[in-house]
Protein backbone atom coordinates (compact mmCIF):
# COMPACT_ATOMS: atom_id res chain seq x y z
CA UNK A 1 0.00 0.00 0.00
CA UNK A 2 2.50 2.24 0.80
CA UNK A 3 4.67 1.23 -2.49
CA UNK A 4 1.42 2.82 -4.30
CA UNK A 5 1.24 5.70 -2.38
CA UNK A 6 4.91 6.57 -3.03
CA UNK A 7 4.02 5.65 -6.70
CA UNK A 8 0.92 8.03 -7.24
CA UNK A 9 2.98 10.71 -5.24
CA UNK A 10 6.21 10.42 -8.09
CA UNK A 11 3.21 10.64 -10.74
CA UNK A 12 1.54 14.34 -9.21
CA UNK A 13 4.86 15.56 -8.87
CA UNK A 14 6.20 15.40 -11.73
CA UNK A 15 3.07 16.19 -13.65
CA UNK A 16 3.72 19.74 -14.52
CA UNK A 17 7.48 19.22 -16.12
CA UNK A 18 6.52 16.66 -18.81
CA UNK A 19 4.60 18.90 -20.77
CA UNK A 20 6.98 21.79 -20.47
CA UNK A 21 10.08 19.05 -21.71
CA UNK A 22 7.71 18.26 -24.15
CA UNK A 23 7.02 21.84 -25.55
CA UNK A 24 10.49 22.80 -25.23
CA UNK A 25 11.35 19.96 -27.49
CA UNK A 26 9.15 20.92 -29.99
CA UNK A 27 10.23 24.49 -30.06
CA UNK A 28 10.24 25.81 -33.72
CA UNK A 29 13.44 27.16 -34.85
CA UNK A 30 13.99 31.10 -34.22
CA UNK A 31 13.49 33.25 -37.23
CA UNK A 32 16.19 35.37 -38.29
CA UNK A 33 18.02 36.57 -41.63
CA UNK A 34 21.57 36.52 -42.68
CA UNK A 35 22.68 38.95 -45.31
CA UNK A 36 25.50 40.62 -46.78
CA UNK A 37 26.17 43.57 -48.29
CA UNK A 38 27.60 42.61 -51.30
CA UNK A 39 27.60 39.38 -52.79
CA UNK A 40 31.03 39.79 -54.20
CA UNK A 41 34.49 39.67 -53.58
CA UNK A 42 37.01 41.96 -55.99
CA UNK A 43 40.78 40.67 -54.79
CA UNK A 44 43.44 42.27 -57.34
CA UNK A 45 46.38 39.71 -57.32
CA UNK A 46 49.02 41.71 -59.33
CA UNK A 47 52.32 41.06 -57.62
CA UNK A 48 52.90 44.78 -58.57
CA UNK A 49 50.53 46.41 -56.56
CA UNK A 50 51.30 47.82 -53.29
CA UNK A 51 48.05 46.49 -51.91
CA UNK A 52 47.49 43.04 -50.27
CA UNK A 53 45.29 40.55 -52.40
CA UNK A 54 42.60 40.91 -49.83
CA UNK A 55 38.90 42.24 -49.68
CA UNK A 56 36.21 42.56 -47.16
CA UNK A 57 32.54 42.57 -46.94
CA UNK A 58 29.84 43.86 -43.83
CA UNK A 59 26.98 41.15 -43.31
CA UNK A 60 24.55 41.47 -40.92
CA UNK A 61 22.65 39.15 -38.67
CA UNK A 62 18.59 40.52 -37.90
CA UNK A 63 16.82 38.70 -34.88
CA UNK A 64 13.23 38.83 -35.86
CA UNK A 65 12.42 37.17 -32.06
CA UNK A 66 11.29 39.15 -29.08
CA UNK A 67 14.38 37.24 -27.02
CA UNK A 68 17.65 37.19 -27.38
CA UNK A 69 19.69 34.30 -29.77
CA UNK A 70 23.18 33.68 -29.70
CA UNK A 71 24.89 32.00 -32.93
CA UNK A 72 27.91 30.37 -34.16
CA UNK A 73 29.41 31.36 -36.95
CA UNK A 74 32.34 30.12 -39.66
CA UNK A 75 33.11 30.44 -43.50
CA UNK A 76 35.11 28.57 -46.07
CA UNK A 77 36.16 29.03 -49.80
CA UNK A 78 39.42 26.92 -50.46
CA UNK A 79 41.54 27.26 -51.56
CA UNK A 80 41.23 31.22 -50.47
CA UNK A 81 41.66 32.08 -46.67
CA UNK A 82 38.38 33.09 -45.32
CA UNK A 83 38.16 35.08 -41.91
CA UNK A 84 35.01 36.46 -40.26
CA UNK A 85 35.30 39.28 -37.63
CA UNK A 86 33.51 36.98 -34.95
CA UNK A 87 33.01 33.32 -34.42
CA UNK A 88 30.26 34.32 -32.06
CA UNK A 89 27.35 36.63 -31.89
CA UNK A 90 24.66 37.22 -29.40
CA UNK A 91 21.83 39.11 -30.97
CA UNK A 92 19.39 40.95 -28.86
CA UNK A 93 15.30 40.54 -29.40
CA UNK A 94 14.52 42.48 -32.81
CA UNK A 95 17.93 43.41 -33.28
CA UNK A 96 20.72 42.84 -35.65
CA UNK A 97 24.49 43.26 -35.09
CA UNK A 98 27.02 43.27 -37.75
CA UNK A 99 30.45 41.38 -38.37
CA UNK A 100 32.72 41.35 -41.40
CA UNK A 101 34.24 38.89 -43.70
CA UNK A 102 37.51 38.62 -45.31
CA UNK A 103 38.93 37.06 -47.92
CA UNK A 104 42.75 36.66 -48.97
CA UNK A 105 43.91 35.16 -51.87
CA UNK A 106 47.67 34.90 -53.36
CA UNK A 107 49.83 37.39 -55.35
CA UNK A 108 49.52 35.81 -58.66
CA UNK A 109 47.05 33.45 -58.45
CA UNK A 110 45.50 32.07 -62.17
CA UNK A 111 42.52 34.07 -62.37
CA UNK A 112 39.21 32.92 -61.54
CA UNK A 113 36.04 33.14 -59.32
CA UNK A 114 35.76 30.68 -55.87
CA UNK A 115 32.54 30.19 -53.89
CA UNK A 116 32.80 31.85 -50.54
CA UNK A 117 30.36 30.06 -48.13
CA UNK A 118 29.26 32.25 -44.51
CA UNK A 119 27.35 29.54 -42.28
CA UNK A 120 25.21 31.08 -38.97
CA UNK A 121 24.40 28.16 -36.72
CA UNK A 122 21.38 28.88 -33.35
CA UNK A 123 23.32 27.88 -29.95
CA UNK A 124 20.79 29.65 -27.40
CA UNK A 125 17.90 31.05 -27.47
CA UNK A 126 16.76 32.96 -24.73
CA UNK A 127 18.34 31.08 -21.84
CA UNK A 128 17.82 28.07 -23.06
CA UNK A 129 20.59 25.69 -25.17
CA UNK A 130 19.63 25.31 -28.95
CA UNK A 131 20.57 22.21 -30.65
CA UNK A 132 20.35 23.77 -34.62
CA UNK A 133 19.29 21.02 -37.25
CA UNK A 134 19.23 23.63 -40.05
CA UNK A 135 22.10 26.22 -40.08
CA UNK A 136 21.76 28.94 -42.61
CA UNK A 137 24.10 28.86 -45.18
CA UNK A 138 25.19 32.56 -47.06
CA UNK A 139 27.12 32.18 -50.72
CA UNK A 140 28.99 34.40 -51.97
CA UNK A 141 31.64 34.96 -55.40
CA UNK A 142 35.27 35.80 -54.93
CA UNK A 143 36.74 37.50 -57.95
CA UNK A 144 40.28 37.00 -58.78
CA UNK A 145 41.08 39.56 -61.46
CA UNK A 146 43.31 39.44 -64.44
CA UNK A 147 46.24 41.22 -64.82
CA UNK A 148 48.65 41.84 -67.94
CA UNK A 149 52.49 41.52 -67.64
CA UNK A 150 55.26 39.87 -70.05
CA UNK A 151 58.93 40.23 -70.53
CA UNK A 152 60.77 41.35 -73.56
CA UNK A 153 63.50 39.78 -74.97
CA UNK A 154 65.48 40.70 -77.88
CA UNK A 155 67.19 38.64 -79.82
CA UNK A 156 70.28 40.88 -80.71
CA UNK A 157 72.08 44.23 -78.77
CA UNK A 158 72.68 46.73 -81.34
CA UNK A 159 70.62 49.88 -82.01
CA UNK A 160 72.37 51.30 -85.35
CA UNK A 161 72.34 49.43 -88.40
CA UNK A 162 73.97 50.94 -91.97
CA UNK A 163 72.63 49.30 -95.13
CA UNK A 164 74.18 49.36 -98.42
CA UNK A 165 72.43 48.96 -101.95
CA UNK A 166 69.66 45.72 -101.40
CA UNK A 167 71.21 44.61 -97.95
CA UNK A 168 68.63 44.00 -95.41
CA UNK A 169 69.02 42.66 -91.57
CA UNK A 170 66.61 40.56 -89.63
CA UNK A 171 65.65 41.28 -85.88
CA UNK A 172 63.82 38.35 -83.41
CA UNK A 173 62.21 39.20 -80.50
CA UNK A 174 60.68 36.68 -78.26
CA UNK A 175 57.34 37.53 -75.51
CA UNK A 176 56.88 35.77 -72.28
CA UNK A 177 53.54 35.67 -70.78
CA UNK A 178 53.73 36.73 -67.24
CA UNK A 179 49.87 37.43 -66.66
CA UNK A 180 47.22 35.45 -64.79
CA UNK A 181 45.29 34.94 -67.63
CA UNK A 182 45.61 34.11 -71.38
CA UNK A 183 46.63 37.77 -73.09
CA UNK A 184 46.89 38.85 -76.62
CA UNK A 185 50.58 40.05 -77.54
CA UNK A 186 51.56 42.21 -80.02
CA UNK A 187 54.88 43.51 -81.69
CA UNK A 188 55.66 46.03 -84.51
CA UNK A 189 58.18 48.21 -86.12
CA UNK A 190 58.04 51.33 -87.85
CA UNK A 191 59.78 53.73 -89.64
CA UNK A 192 59.83 57.37 -90.12
CA UNK A 193 62.83 59.47 -92.22
CA UNK A 194 65.19 60.98 -89.40
CA UNK A 195 64.27 64.67 -89.36
CA UNK A 196 67.58 67.32 -89.40
CA UNK A 197 67.94 70.83 -88.85
CA UNK A 198 67.49 73.31 -91.48
CA UNK A 199 68.82 76.79 -90.51
CA UNK A 200 66.93 79.31 -91.35
CA UNK A 201 63.66 77.56 -92.20
CA UNK A 202 60.82 78.63 -90.33
CA UNK A 203 57.92 77.01 -88.77
CA UNK A 204 55.48 76.11 -90.02
CA UNK A 205 57.04 76.39 -93.65
CA UNK A 206 56.30 73.13 -95.42
CA UNK A 207 56.76 69.88 -93.11
CA UNK A 208 58.04 71.24 -90.45
CA UNK A 209 58.31 69.19 -86.99
CA UNK A 210 59.38 71.66 -84.13
CA UNK A 211 62.09 74.30 -83.80
CA UNK A 212 65.38 73.88 -83.86
CA UNK A 213 68.86 76.08 -83.25
CA UNK A 214 68.31 78.57 -85.62
CA UNK A 215 65.64 77.16 -87.65
CA UNK A 216 63.27 73.91 -87.51
CA UNK A 217 63.05 70.19 -88.11
CA UNK A 218 62.49 68.90 -91.63
CA UNK A 219 62.14 66.10 -93.59
CA UNK A 220 65.39 66.28 -96.00
CA UNK A 221 63.48 64.75 -99.33
CA UNK A 222 60.46 65.90 -100.64
CA UNK A 223 56.88 64.31 -100.51
CA UNK A 224 57.76 62.05 -104.05
CA UNK A 225 60.04 59.60 -102.54
CA UNK A 226 59.78 56.99 -99.90
CA UNK A 227 59.77 57.78 -96.19
CA UNK A 228 60.19 54.44 -94.92
CA UNK A 229 62.14 51.43 -94.86
CA UNK A 230 61.01 48.29 -96.39
CA UNK A 231 59.92 46.18 -93.34
CA UNK A 232 58.41 42.67 -93.79
CA UNK A 233 57.10 40.42 -90.70
CA UNK A 234 57.53 37.44 -91.08
CA UNK A 235 55.31 34.87 -89.95
CA UNK A 236 52.68 36.98 -87.91
CA UNK A 237 53.67 39.76 -85.69
CA UNK A 238 50.77 39.30 -82.85
CA UNK A 239 49.39 35.96 -81.14
CA UNK A 240 47.31 34.18 -77.76
CA UNK A 241 49.37 33.26 -75.14
CA UNK A 242 48.29 31.34 -72.31
CA UNK A 243 50.45 32.25 -68.81
CA UNK A 244 54.33 31.44 -69.28
CA UNK A 245 53.97 31.05 -72.62
CA UNK A 246 56.23 32.65 -74.90
CA UNK A 247 55.97 33.60 -78.35
CA UNK A 248 58.82 34.28 -81.03
CA UNK A 249 58.71 36.81 -83.74
CA UNK A 250 60.99 38.20 -86.16
CA UNK A 251 61.41 40.85 -89.33
CA UNK A 252 63.18 41.74 -91.76
CA UNK A 253 64.44 45.00 -92.92
CA UNK A 254 65.24 46.04 -96.28
CA UNK A 255 67.33 49.18 -97.90
CA UNK A 256 65.50 48.29 -101.24
CA UNK A 257 63.76 51.39 -101.35
CA UNK A 258 61.76 52.02 -104.80
CA UNK A 259 61.94 55.27 -105.22
CA UNK A 260 65.03 57.09 -103.93
CA UNK A 261 65.42 59.95 -106.82
CA UNK A 262 64.89 62.53 -104.51
CA UNK A 263 67.28 61.75 -101.86
CA UNK A 264 70.49 63.61 -101.00
CA UNK A 265 73.23 62.98 -103.43
CA UNK A 266 77.06 63.16 -101.91
CA UNK A 267 80.11 64.11 -104.70
CA UNK A 268 79.94 60.64 -105.98
CA UNK A 269 76.41 60.14 -106.49
CA UNK A 270 75.94 58.29 -103.55
CA UNK A 271 72.30 58.32 -102.15
CA UNK A 272 72.04 58.52 -98.33
CA UNK A 273 68.66 58.82 -96.26
CA UNK A 274 68.53 58.34 -92.15
CA UNK A 275 66.01 56.50 -90.52
CA UNK A 276 64.33 56.44 -87.09
CA UNK A 277 62.63 53.20 -86.54
CA UNK A 278 60.54 52.35 -83.71
CA UNK A 279 59.73 48.80 -82.02
CA UNK A 280 56.71 48.48 -79.56
CA UNK A 281 55.73 45.40 -77.76
CA UNK A 282 52.33 45.11 -76.03
CA UNK A 283 49.62 43.72 -74.14
CA UNK A 284 46.43 43.78 -75.75
CA UNK A 285 44.45 43.28 -71.80
CA UNK A 286 47.24 45.90 -70.47
CA UNK A 287 46.50 48.49 -73.15
CA UNK A 288 42.83 48.42 -72.73
CA UNK A 289 42.44 47.75 -69.29
CA UNK A 290 46.02 48.95 -67.16
CA UNK A 291 46.52 51.77 -69.77
CA UNK A 292 49.81 50.95 -71.52
CA UNK A 293 52.02 50.03 -68.19
CA UNK A 294 53.71 47.33 -69.32
CA UNK A 295 54.05 48.59 -73.06
CA UNK A 296 58.09 48.54 -74.56
CA UNK A 297 59.45 51.18 -77.01
CA UNK A 298 62.70 50.96 -78.49
CA UNK A 299 64.37 53.21 -80.76
CA UNK A 300 66.41 52.13 -83.46
CA UNK A 301 68.90 54.21 -86.17
CA UNK A 302 69.42 52.90 -90.17
CA UNK A 303 71.09 54.66 -92.35
CA UNK A 304 71.21 53.49 -95.88
CA UNK A 305 72.94 54.00 -98.88
CA UNK A 306 72.61 53.59 -102.34
CA UNK A 307 75.54 53.72 -104.90
CA UNK A 308 75.24 56.08 -108.08
CA UNK A 309 74.94 54.65 -111.80
CA UNK A 310 77.75 56.15 -112.88
CA UNK A 311 81.31 55.34 -112.12
CA UNK A 312 83.89 56.69 -109.05
CA UNK A 313 86.18 58.40 -111.78
CA UNK A 314 83.26 60.08 -113.55
CA UNK A 315 82.09 61.55 -111.17
CA UNK A 316 85.82 63.02 -109.52
CA UNK A 317 86.81 63.76 -113.47
CA UNK A 318 84.09 65.32 -115.56
CA UNK A 319 84.98 64.88 -119.21
CA UNK A 320 87.08 61.95 -118.76
CA UNK A 321 86.01 60.58 -121.35
CA UNK A 322 86.52 63.26 -124.38
CA UNK A 323 90.51 62.70 -122.50
CA UNK A 324 90.62 59.54 -122.94
CA UNK A 325 89.32 59.35 -126.46
CA UNK A 326 92.46 61.80 -127.37
CA UNK A 327 94.92 59.91 -126.11
CA UNK A 328 93.49 56.74 -127.84
CA UNK A 329 94.05 58.31 -131.14
CA UNK A 330 97.51 59.78 -130.58
CA UNK A 331 98.41 56.14 -129.54
CA UNK A 332 96.79 54.57 -132.29
CA UNK A 333 98.94 57.15 -134.39
CA UNK A 334 102.39 56.43 -133.07
CA UNK A 335 101.85 53.14 -133.27
CA UNK A 336 100.84 52.78 -136.85
CA UNK A 337 103.30 55.22 -137.28
CA UNK A 338 106.37 52.75 -136.05
CA UNK A 339 104.99 50.45 -138.92
CA UNK A 340 105.45 52.69 -141.62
Amino acid sequence: MRSLIFSLFCVILFLPVIPSASAQAQLPPPNYSLTCNSAELIIDVNPETSQPPIDTIVCRIGNQESYAIEFALRSSGDPLQTSLSVDEITVGGNQEEIFQLSVEAEDGMLMADFNIVITSEVTKTGELDYSDDEPKELNAMARILQYAAFEFTPHQSERQYNLAGVESIELGYSLTSLGNAHDFLSIGLYSVTSRVCEVGRASGDGRTFGECDGGSYAVPISDDCNEKLDIKTQGVNRGMAAPGETLNFYFTISAKIDNSSCWPVDSIGTKSLGFDMTLYARSKFDSRYQGDGSQVRIEYSVDVTIEGDKSLIDKVTPGFESINLVLCLVIAIYVFSRRD
